[in-house]
């Protein structure tokens, strides 16, 4: 039987509320704990690793161009451990043993300003935080279904009241936008490059940093974050 994710266990310590054994299927992502699986066993393996994802901002724009096997060997060289890389927008997933976000977003945005020449934004996020953002129902089902698009945006921290009803004011009869937590949910009803709304729009609006990310990319992802239990 293959280790559950490290997200796998805050997902068991939410949602069953049980301190030895599952006593009904828990489900996370493609994952499942059935009946009998110990809880102290997953709690134990999630306290041994730190996995994440780097959603990075701006690293292959503006006349940059990064390959990825040099980006996986800039993490390799911040001390980071497994590091892999999905489609070239900057996607990072890699393990920190011993290290926390306040630790690493320097560690990585320095280390790669120092490396590229260039200023680029890291938002991490563990498995448990982007399973929930990428299962997360921000609309009613009839209407995210007839959209031509679907964003996340991940920022820095989560904006205060006034930033929000700021971002609010720019919906249009074509977007629909959502606060929620450090996720800002963008549903449009026609192609991403027709509206009239943009990240630089929302980061105006929020005077918070982010980054945005196709529902898809975001889905395979924590896909990838939360291998099966075979």
């Amino acid at each position: 039987m293959r280790r559950p994710s490290p997200a796998l266990a805050h997902a068991c310590e939410c949602r069953c509320k049980c301190h030895s054994v599952h006593t009904v299927p828990v489900s996370f992502g493609r994952v499942t704990l059935q009946p009998g699986q110990p809880h102290e066993f997953i709690t134990t393996y999630n306290s041994m690793t730190n996995r994440y994802v780097a959603f990075l901002r701006a690293v292959n724009v503006g006349g940059h161009v990064v390959k990825m096997e040099r980006l996986r060997g800039l993490f390799e060289s911040f001390g980071l451990e497994q590091v892999e890389t999905f489609i070239a927008s900057g996607n990072v997933l890699f393990t920190a043993p011993g290290q926390t976000e306040p630790d690493l977003l320097p560690l990585i945005e320095h280390g790669l300003e120092a490396d590229l020449g260039y200023r680029v934004a890291a938002f991490l996020r563990t498995p448990a935080e982007l399973s929930t953002i990428a299962a997360f129902q921000p609309f009613d089902p009839p209407v995210m279904e007839a959209a031509a698009a679907y964003n996340i945006g991940f920022l820095a921290h989560a904006p205060d009241e006034g930033a929000r009803h700021r971002l609010l004011g720019l919906q249009t009869d074509l977007d629909r936008l959502l606060l929620h937590g450090r996720e800002l949910y963008w549903l449009c009803q026609v192609r991403q490059s027709q509206s009239t709304l943009s990240n630089a729009a929302f980061e105006k609006a929020l005077g918070v940093a982010s980054t945005l990310r196709g529902i898809n990319t975001v889905r395979k992802i924590a896909d990838l974050l939360s291998p099966p239990v075979n």
